[in-house]
């Protein structure tokens, strides 16, 4: 018998090539997407080192890498040569025959879209794909050719010209998730959500041993820039006088940093430091920050991960991209530390010799608050 259900399923794209913090506050849309799309396939695109964090979606068919689509990897590559040129139309020629996956719809949900996000939407020939248009932040750092530009890409689209470009970025997800039909009734339905495995290793399952509590750092960022200065974690160690244990988290890419910190650290009341910057998957390491009793970080995944679990935090953030991304959550748990000035909402183009919003955070004032919390 014909699956008439079948026939008429659509394959849908939502594409999310950005950072892992913007997949984390994206991650509680996707049950709505399944209840909206319930007869549907699909598909979410992820950058590589992102699938690890969404991979046992129930919501979702589909995790896939953004790579994966490597025959526009390969069509961006063929215009660097001649030679190149020859041998994707080869590649092609090849392909032709094989049955490939052709999309009917791609939902992008970022309000500032890079170049090469627009350029794959392009190539895609996707006739229905819906998106968000009329913010200007980068539109100083990316200019669009006439076919590239949002309003010509996009069929359906969520139109936020004349609004704060510095409101928080659950507010425009929540206003695009009901401009493409849904009865979403306030951001509280779409907080973020993770999903673990229950083979899933806590790396601080020995710590919690102790009757100390946990402080986890979280000390690396996007850019160097917007991490608080090293030298600063010595004093913090030195000011919290109350026993605790500490935790280094981040990725391979800040494995100096993480060991400067380590090596500043003295060891005292029987308390000790763990180094696992590097050392775990982003599902270990949302195990892990669950296992703190406090999580101190910038501006950055990790703290995004911590107010979600309900973890108490202190976030130590610039004035760059203020309120667009931080502070939410539970007021009474989450600390956000800035040094307020005039020139807040930058977009992290500092007129200062370093960012003086950022490091004019004292580490004897994050002490201050991290005792005040863990009592």
């Amino acid at each position: 018998m014909i699956d008439f259900n079948k026939l008429n399923k659509k394959h849908i794209l939502i594409l999310r090539p950005d950072n892992i913090g913007d997949v984390i506050l994206f991650s509680g849309t996707l049950k709505h997407f399944r209840a909206f799309f319930k007869n549907d396939h699909l598909v979410l695109a992820v950058q590589k080192h992102i699938v690890n964090l969404v991979e046992l979606c129930p919501h979702v068919d589909e995790v896939i890498s953004v790579d994966s689509l490597n025959y526009f990897k390969e069509y961006k590559e063929s215009r660097n040569s001649k030679v190149n040129r020859v041998k994707y139309y080869l590649k092609s020629f090849v392909r032709k025959g094989r049955k490939s996956v052709q999309f009917d719809q791609i939902i992008y949900p970022l309000r500032s879209p890079q170049v090469w996000h627009l350029e794959l939407i392009r190539f895609l020939r996707v006739k229905e794909v819906s998106g968000i248009i009329g913010c200007d932040v980068n539109l100083r750092k990316y200019k669009f050719k006439k076919e590239l530009k949002p309003e010509v890409l996009f069929k359906t689209k969520l139109n936020i010209t004349g609004l704060d470009p510095w409101r928080h970025e659950l507010l425009t997800t929540f206003d695009f998730l009901n401009n493409l039909g849904m009865s979403i009734p306030s951001i509280d339905f779409i907080v973020p959500e993770f999903w673990l495995s229950q083979d899933e290793v806590d790396p601080l399952e020995k710590l919690k041993s102790s009757k100390r509590q946990i402080i986890g750092l979280f000390p690396g960022a996007q850019a160097t820039y917007r991490q608080w200065d090293q030298k600063n974690y010595s004093i913090l160690f030195e000011r919290i006088n109350i026993p605790v244990d500490f935790v280094i988290f981040g990725s391979a890419s800040e494995r100096d940093l993480a060991l400067q910190i380590e090596k500043s650290y003295k060891k005292k009341d029987g308390g000790t430091i763990l180094n696992l910057v590097g050392k775990t998957t982003l599902r270990e390491l949302i195990k892990g920050i669950k296992s703190c009793d406090l999580f101190i970080g910038m501006e950055t995944a990790g703290l995004h991960i911590a107010i979600a679990n309900g973890v108490k935090t202190i976030g130590i953030v610039g004035g760059g991209h203020f309120d667009r991304f931080v502070p939410w959550g539970d007021q009474e748990k989450n600390t956000i530390l800035t040094k307020r000035l005039d020139c807040f909402h930058c977009n992290w183009s500092c007129k200062y010799d370093q960012i003086e919003c950022l490091q004019g955070v004292m580490p004897n004032e994050v002490a201050d608050v991290s005792i005040n919390l863990l009592r």
